[in-house]
């Protein structure tokens, strides 16, 4: 390799955003240059360390990706990024149907307005020398929102709207962009969730999955297959049995 080739996380101190950059600090040792990004700066470090102990040339940057100008500002005093990972992303629960509105603000600047931040920065380089890839990640939860987290939802639904609209104009002009829709993830995340978490994989495990297949030139990433059949299944149903059987399962609104 002539040059290191250069990968951008976010949302990297911890869960799927830390086990990426693992993964690839593992695949490509002393050949990758990783810039870092997230906002607890201590758990950044211990990632750091954990990619530098596999050779990796390493960059953290404690920002906060829900705030565009820095992120922007950030993204844009890079040097040539290759491959960009978007995947900061929060989540909260409902209570009686509706969240706090402070909640939902957070959560759709965060997984939603900062994924777009970082797209918007990432793109005029990539288009300029008509080459790198933009990967965002998004969830199974955007094919069908149900009531137990109604902002994430409509944040990870945004998200695969927004891949799938600017993805087929970038690829004529040498960007690719990749939209990663996983399932249940053994992270703190996922934690939060009290209901039912099937077919849940470890983070280095879902890392790994995505790193070959984005690899493997894949566009649209989507996992465990079963889970995401039975959402996109939901979303063909009527809308009042795909409620009953989310409520069946621990994904409805709760009602208290």
């Amino acid at each position: 390799m002539d040059k290191s080739l250069h990968i951008l996380i976010t949302g990297a101190s911890r869960g799927l955003g830390a086990a990426l950059a693992r993964g690839y600090a593992k695949h490509y040792g002393s050949e990758l240059q990783l810039s870092l990004v997230a906002r607890d700066k201590n758990n950044l470090l211990n990632s750091e360390q954990q990619c530098l102990n596999f050779g990796a040339k390493v960059n953290s940057y404690a920002v906060d990706i829900s705030e565009p100008n820095q992120i922007i500002e950030l993204i844009e005093s890079l040097e040539t990024i290759d491959i960009a990972i978007i995947n900061a992303g929060i989540t909260g629960d409902s209570h009686k149907a509706t969240e706090p509105w402070q909640q939902q603000e957070a959560i759709i600047k965060t997984n939603l307005l900062g994924a777009m931040a970082c797209t918007h920065a990432l793109i005029p380089a990539m288009q300029k020398r008509a080459s790198g890839s933009i990967v965002l990640i998004s969830s199974v939860a955007a094919y069908r929102g149900f009531g137990l987290t109604p902002s994430y939802c409509a944040s990870k639904a945004g998200l695969k709207a927004y891949a799938d609209s600017i993805r087929d104009g970038l690829a004529t002009q040498g960007v690719k962009v990749h939209l990663v829709l996983p399932g249940f993830i053994q992270t703190d995340m996922s934690n939060k969730f009290k209901a039912a978490k099937p077919f849940m994989l470890k983070a280095d495990m879902a890392a790994e999955l995505i790193i070959n297949k984005i690899n493997r030139g894949q566009w649209v990433i989507s996992f465990p297959r079963l889970l995401s059949y039975s959402q996109r299944l939901l979303n063909c149903l009527p809308a009042r049995w795909g409620d009953a059987i989310l409520k069946r399962m621990g994904y409805g609104s709760p009602d208290k």
